[in-house]
């Protein structure tokens, strides 16, 4: 199901870098954007009223891509943005894509990702269905 029929919204949040994210040559260390991408991910989620901070379901990425396509040299005021959309959704799984962009607006990186929903409680995967995850008491 395409994830524009389910009225999931694009979201795009700015994430200030910090000194430890630069490697010896003070370019951005890959291992960043990883966690670059997930702080968009849980903007996005939350934009979509998917709150699972304190909850027994957790996301989980199942599958990762991830093009590095300029560098990202240090700055100690960077900022990148991450932009974050749902392509689709099937029947377990969250397909995600997201861009990371510098201050002028170029594209450093793309990714595209599936994400799933894992009961931790029961240990099992849980079929994906948005109206009920918007639903969820996140004190459970």
């Amino acid at each position: 199901m395409k994830a524009d029929t389910l009225s999931l919204c694009e979201d795009t949040t700015l994430v200030s870098l910090r000194p430890n994210d630069f490697d010896w040559s003070l370019q951005l260390n890959n291992s960043v954007f990883l966690e670059l991408l997930e702080i968009g991910r849980w903007s996005w989620s939350l934009a979509n009223g998917i709150d699972l901070r304190n909850h027994h379901l957790v996301g989980v990425v199942i599958r990762l891509e991830i093009d590095y396509l300029k560098p990202v040299f240090w700055d100690p005021t960077a900022s990148l943005k991450i932009h974050t959309k749902a392509d689709k959704i099937e029947y377990y799984s969250f397909y995600l894509q997201q861009s990371i962009t510098n201050q002028d607006e170029v594209l450093v990186a793309n990714a595209k990702l599936r994400l799933g929903l894992f009961d931790k409680n029961r240990r099992v995967p849980v079929v994906i269905n948005i109206e009920e995850i918007q639903k969820l008491d996140t004190m459970t």
